[in-house]
């Protein structure tokens, strides 16, 4: 940056201190000419031993003036007073004392001078006309009245007279002239040094136009500027063109008004820069209609009151927009599946209850069932049964949406399952309902079947409510490769249920998942809303993902995608051999009742039991009679110690006795966890005595 140094000024001469060069002249011809008229001109004037009122009116004169000095040194100028009292004295006294022949005429030469420099405009004309009519006034009166003039007494008093006039006279118009041609040479260095200072701030005006060039077209946003009256563009930068030309095939132009979009957005964008004119700064969102989304912005452009422009600026944030949405609907995905998460385990703590209790009451009601004579408690008693498998068939779905409870898991065919469910489905169908089947040959999958079976049924009975006038149900099977968001294709079977029903409107299609959720009359269809909770909970149980296409009135599409199966098939196992009676049995288990059923039902079939209530007991138990154990029985969540620490605590001590896990849950990653470690089976509560004997005679058959 270049210093521009100061220009010269009056004010730094002591007698400018007023600031202008007439105020100078005035200062420096009112004491030059005061001390003159009362210092020369007036004893002059008594040598020459003329009238007596020359020589005091000249001194009078000089007094006066160099009062006018001292008042124009406080920045009082008395320059025409000045101007007309130097006229009266001429006119008045000097003249008659010598007329033509004198030095009145050059003293008027020097009034003329001061005058000339000292006025302007109209008072510099009339006191030029003054003094050019007063001296012809003068010439006229001589020579008209020559006896009003006194001539001098001699020659040499006139060209004392003269002499002095010149003199005098020149000594004023020479301080006049000089002290113009002072101010002249000092404007002129001042104006040598503002040229220079011009030429070096042109310069610097070059590079800084230069820069702002650079920095305006460096901003990746667009920027740009309309005149006031008619929105005209002034400027604009690259990134401006760019945009139009790549988004809106137009070549900006000065001149042309601005629009970032088709012309029938000429009214939005002229509203726009009329608002910057008439409210100020703001900023808004604009949708383009080539769909970019801008972020606008606008402003008045004024300088000292005077508006030449409105700025506009606008940033592209159509990604940022995508992303803020695709954040929010993963925060939204994250809440549905942290909130079907609580509502799983809770669903599954509530089925692990309910199991205990359903163990205790199908197990009684058998157990009585088998000694009861009397048909009509028999009965009785069979509905009680049929009650508690009905209310184990719902605590296995609340297992299922859960996402717990596949008892087995091997190489499944997606389309045998579907085959077998078509079946079970044509009873439950409307009439008017018939089912369509595409299916392809698919991979495998690992599932357990009879969930699998679970998902087809509830997925193929919910587009059978869907339809109350009928219709078809697509079922359609394929493979597909998918891209996984961590990289890299992955292997799916999927399976799609079509219907052509009243479809689901939006605000509800984020909840149909949600246990005990039901969009259904209950005039017309009957549901607990967990059908399509299992169907979820079984899905993501086997690792896989369900999605909805839907519209009102348009029907829906649930597609079910399963990860390609790694499983094969084993062998066919050979059934166990007829359970022996006898041998000794360790229950454990929290649950008095379900202890108590457990007992009661090894005691029909032969079997002694030695009860613990919790993991504890059960390794003191085990240490003290593994030797005579036939197996043991062994409940997962329980205080102080649970199934899994006690598993590993039993396993360290006695391996060969063989450990069958009882549990509520169903199978899960624990139940898997320990039959890879050396568990023997699952034995799923709530059992019947079927299957408790059955569990009995896999014990017995693995005990060496």
């Amino acid at each position: 940056m270049v210093a521009l140094e100061p220009a010269p000024s009056f004010a730094a001469d002591p007698l400018l201190r007023g600031g202008h060069v007439e105020d100078d002249i005035h200062r420096r011809v009112c004491l030059l000419a005061g001390l003159m008229a009362a210092v020369a001109i007036a004893p002059t004037s008594f040598l020459l031993r003329v009238p007596a009122l020359v020589p005091l009116a000249s001194g009078a004169f000089g007094v006066v003036l160099l009062w006018f000095y001292r008042e124009a040194r406080h920045h009082r100028h008395h320059r025409v007073l000045t101007f007309v009292l130097t006229l009266g004295v001429i006119g008045v006294c000097w003249f008659p004392a010598s007329g033509t022949l004198g030095s009145a005429l050059l003293y008027q030469a020097s009034a003329l001078v001061y005058a000339v420099v000292i006025f302007r405009r109209r008072t510099r004309a009339a006191a030029v006309l003054s003094l050019v009519g007063l001296t012809l006034l003068l010439i006229a009166i001589e020579h008209a009245d020559p006896g009003r003039v006194r001539p001098f007494h001699s020659e040499a008093a006139r060209m004392l007279q003269l002499a002095s006039g010149v003199v005098l006279g020149s000594g004023l118009v020479a301080l006049v002239l000089g002290a113009v041609l002072s101010a002249y040479d000092r404007d002129r260095e001042s104006l040598r040094v503002s040229v220079a200072a011009l030429d070096v701030s042109r310069h610097e005006l070059a590079q800084s136009r230069a820069t702002l060039a650079a920095l305006f077209n460096s901003a990746r946003d667009m920027v740009w500027l309309v005149e006031p009256a008619t929105c005209a563009l002034t400027q604009f930068n690259e990134a401006f063109a760019e945009y139009c030309q790549r988004t809106l095939g137009v070549v900006p132009r000065l001149g042309i008004t601005p629009i970032l979009g088709p012309p029938p957005e000429m009214a939005t964008w002229l509203g726009y820069y009329r608002r910057a004119l008439i409210e100020g700064a703001f900023t808004c969102e604009h949708v383009a209609g080539s769909g970019r989304t801008l972020l606008l912005s606008f402003s008045r452009v004024a300088h000292e009151g005077v508006v030449f422009g409105v700025s506009a600026f606008s940033h592209d944030i159509t990604e940022m927009r995508a992303q803020e949405l695709a954040r929010a609907d993963m925060e939204r995905q994250l809440l549905q599946s942290q909130k079907m998460e609580s509502l799983g385990r809770l669903a599954g703590g509530v089925a692990h209850d309910f199991n205990n209790m359903l163990t205790v009451i199908l197990g009684q009601a058998e157990y009585l069932s088998g000694r009861e004579t009397d048909p009509l408690k028999r009965e009785c008693l069979a509905a009680v049964e049929r009650a508690a498998q009905r209310s184990a068939d719902l605590t296995r779905k609340l297992l299922a949406f859960g996402r717990r409870g596949m008892n087995v898991v091997e190489e499944t065919s997606v389309q045998a399952v579907v085959r077998d469910c078509v079946v079970m489905l044509a009873p439950s169908l409307r009439p008017n309902v018939r089912l369509d089947l595409e299916l392809d040959d698919t991979w495998s999958v690992d599932a357990d079947p009879s969930q699998l079976s679970q998902v087809v049924l509830n997925l193929c009975l919910n587009a059978n409510d869907a339809m109350p006038d009928g219709g078809p149900i697509r079922v359609a099977t394929r493979d597909v490769l998918l891209d996984l968001p961590s990289g890299g294709p992955a292997e799916f079977v999927e399976l799609r249920v079509s219907d052509t029903g009243v479809g689901i409107a939006e605000d509800v299609k984020s909840r149909i998942f949600e246990p005990f959720f039901s969009t259904k009359p209950g005039s017309l269809v009957s549901g607990t809303g967990l059908g399509l909770a299992t169907v979820d909970g079984v899905v993501h149980l086997h690792g896989g993902s369900v999605t909805v296409e839907s519209a009102v009135h348009e029907g829906s599409t649930f597609t079910v995608r399963l990860p390609r199966g790694r499983l094969k098939r084993d062998a066919a196992v050979a059934p166990p051999r007829r359970l022996p009676a006898g041998g000794r049995i360790l229950v454990v288990d929290d649950e008095p009742m379900v202890r108590n059923v457990a007992t009661t039902a090894l005691e029909t079939f032969g079997f002694d039991a030695v009860v613990a209530t919790d993991g504890i007991e059960a390794v003191r138990l085990f240490s003290e009679h593994h030797t005579t154990l036939a197996g043991v029985l062994l409940d997962l969540k329980m205080p102080r110690m649970g199934g899994s620490e006690a598993f590993a605590v039993l396993r360290g001590i006695d391996p060969t006795v063989p450990i069958l896990i009882c549990s509520g849950y169903g199978d899960n990653e624990e139940v898997e966890r320990l039959i890879r470690g050396g568990a023997r089976g699952l034995l799923m509560k709530p059992f019947n005595l079927k299957d408790f004997g059955e569990a009995l005679a896999r014990l017995r058959s693995l005990r060496p």
